[in-house]
C-alpha cells in the first residue's frame, strides 16, 4: 500500500510501479492532491500504465486528508515537493501523521529544496519563496517527529538541489 501526497501526476510512482507490477504482484496506491487537474491528469496516465493495480485519487489537502476515514496504514508514504512551503513546526505535524500511518518497517520517501543559486531567481524575479533546509535539518525534524536516526538513509540528489530522506519505522 503506498500513498503519494502532494502527488500532481504521480508520473514517477506510476512509471515505477509500472515496471514491477504483474499479476502476481499487483499494488494498492492513493494519490492525494489539492489539485482537480492534477488529478484527472494522473488518471489518465495510470490508465496507460497500470494493469493490475488499484488507484484511488482523492482531492484534498493533507490537513484534512489526515482528519479523515481515509487514512489507512502504509508501507509506503511518498512526499516530494510539498514541506518546502511549510516551517518547522508543521512539517514535524505532517511527519508525525505519516508515522503513525505507516505499518511497522514502513518507509517515507521525502525530499525537500536545498539553499542553492537559483533561490535569488526565485526569490527576486520570480517571487517563489521556499523553505530551505539541508538534510542535517530535515532529519532533525523527522527525529523530532519520532523517526530514528538510525533508520534513515540520507542523500543528496546528483545536483544536490535536494536533500532526500527515506526514515522506515
Amino acid at each position: 500500500k503506498i500513498l503519494s501526497i502532494a502527488a500532481g501526476s504521480a508520473r514517477a510512482v506510476l512509471e515505477t510501479i509500472e515496471m514491477h507490477e504483474n499479476e502476481q504482484y499487483s499494488f494498492h496506491l492513493t494519490f492525494l492532491d489539492k489539485s482537480e487537474k492534477a488529478i484527472e491528469y494522473s488518471k489518465s496516465l495510470s490508465q496507460e500504465k497500470l494493469k493490475h493495480s488499484k488507484v484511488v485519487w482523492v482531492n484534498d489537502t493533507i490537513g484534512n486528508f489526515f482528519k479523515s476515514e481515509m487514512v489507512g496504514k502504509y508501507d509506503i508514504v511518498e512526499m516530494v515537493g510539498l514541506i518546502d512551503y511549510f516551517d518547522d513546526a508543521k512539517t514535524q505535524e505532517v511527519f508525525e501523521k505519516i508515522r503513525s500511518s505507516l505499518n511497522e518497517g514502513g518507509m517515507l520517501i521525502t525530499a525537500n529544496v536545498n539553499n542553492n543559486r537559483e533561490r535569488k531567481f526565485l526569490e527576486r524575479i520570480i517571487d517563489w519563496h521556499m523553505i530551505y533546509r539541508t538534510a542535517d535539518e530535515l532529519a532533525n525534524i523527522l527525529e523530532k517527529s519520532g523517526f530514528e536516526e538510525e533508520k534513515m538513509s540520507i542523500f543528496y540528489e546528483p545536483l544536490k538541489i535536494h536533500s532526500v530522506i527515506v526514515a522506515r519505522k
